[in-house]
């Protein structure tokens, strides 16, 4: 990886998703990442600590030694093949200084003016505790989601019109 911008990156993160599914059916990823992984959140500021890829400067990245780990014995577990393909899929790139990009090439921070549904501002929780409050995902805050599939996550996918409630 080579930063040919003008500013220095804080934070990567890449899915590399094969052409294998695992024996319980879920599609066979993994991940690249360099630099602190609460970076990831856009808002998030670099630090003194935090050590930038700078401009013109180039990286490797390799894949976590645990999850190598886990491919053979999962490899062998199932006796999977290699994979035909490999699809690397941009998730996000922090500057570290609150700016940065995520997948599709979205530059943020968004303006506001941006969303095409108004009622996707974030609206006044009416239905209990905060979701990241909830006991079965309060794991999700202490360790890098990066690792937790994403079928365990509940999401939301649409917007809701409390209004016509």
């Amino acid at each position: 990886m080579t930063n040919t911008g003008v500013k220095p990156i804080y934070e990567l993160f890449f899915l590399l998703i094969t052409d294998l599914k695992a024996a319980a059916g879920y599609r066979i990823v993994t991940t690249l990442y360099y630099g602190r992984a609460e970076l990831a959140t856009i808002s998030t500021l670099a630090t003194a600590e935090d050590i930038p890829i700078k401009p013109g400067e180039s990286i490797i990245l390799k894949i976590h030694p645990g999850q190598i780990q886990a491919w053979d014995i999962k490899t062998r577990e199932e006796h999977r093949p290699p994979p035909g393909t490999i699809k690397i899929k941009f998730q996000i790139l922090s500057f570290g200084d609150g700016t940065g990009f995520v997948a599709g090439g979205i530059a943020l921070p968004r303006n506001l003016q941006e969303r095409s549904d108004s009622r996707c501002i974030q609206q006044p929780n009416k239905r209990g505790p905060d979701l990241l409050d909830w006991p079965s995902v309060r794991f999700i805050k202490t360790s890098s989601s990066i690792d937790v599939p994403a079928s365990t996550l509940p999401v939301i996918f649409f917007c809701r019109n409390d209004s016509s409630r």
